[in-house]
């Protein structure tokens, strides 16, 4: 089974004091719209990894939505810290780790699952398998890394994420095309939300 981790802990610092995250988009905050399409695509448990603003994330998500949160305390140290905390909490039976931004509101539900069952094809040939998500030929997230790697990326010191990981096992690589925009599309600031409301 591949694990689910929604990465929630960071900071926004280029969206304005507000934490991006809680900020309303159709009256539903931001990482919700995502946490929602994960849930709809019914792949397993989700690990939640908090960090900033950790109560009012949690308050905001409703009972219907099962999860597992993975407190990071270290957040304010770059996304890598909070990959790490999910990892760490993560099954041992774990294939993957399916790494999710919570920011990026527009992937469908059927792109996640179309995401893990092609990596799930790709790990029973290759169990070091890295899956990148591409849309029109661009790379994109989220991306699973095989569970094989988990040493690796609790002993990264690199802050932003597992590129070394991913840079350094290109043999392991493979790419899935989707026709979903959503995978190339987050929000980091102010602009980038008008950009993609309608």
């Amino acid at each position: 089974m591949v694990q689910i981790i929604l990465l929630s802990a960071g900071l926004s610092k280029r969206f304005g004091e507000e934490n991006k995250l809680l900020h309303e988009v159709n009256n539903i905050p931001i990482f919700l719209h995502t946490l929602t399409k994960l849930s709809q695509a019914g792949m397993g448990n989700i690990i939640i990894v908090t960090g900033l603003d950790r109560s009012s994330l949690l308050s905001k998500i409703p009972e219907r939505i099962k999860y597992t949160e993975a407190f990071n305390p270290n957040y304010k140290e770059g996304m890598t810290s909070s990959i790490k905390a999910a990892v760490e909490i993560s099954p041992s039976s774990s294939t993957g780790y399916m790494i999710c931004l919570a920011d990026q509101i527009h992937i469908t539900s059927s792109s996640y699952a179309k995401i893990v069952r092609q990596f799930e094809d790709l790990h029973r040939v290759d169990t070091k398998s890295i899956l990148i998500p591409k849309h029109n030929g661009q790379h994109g997230n989220p991306v699973v890394l095989s569970s094989a790697y988990k040493e690796d990326i609790l002993a990264l010191d690199f802050t932003d994420g597992c590129k070394p990981i991913v840079q350094k096992n290109r043999s392991h690589q493979y790419y899935l095309e989707l026709e979903d925009p959503g995978i190339i599309e987050d929000i980091d600031t102010q602009e980038d939300l008008e950009h993609l409301l309608p």
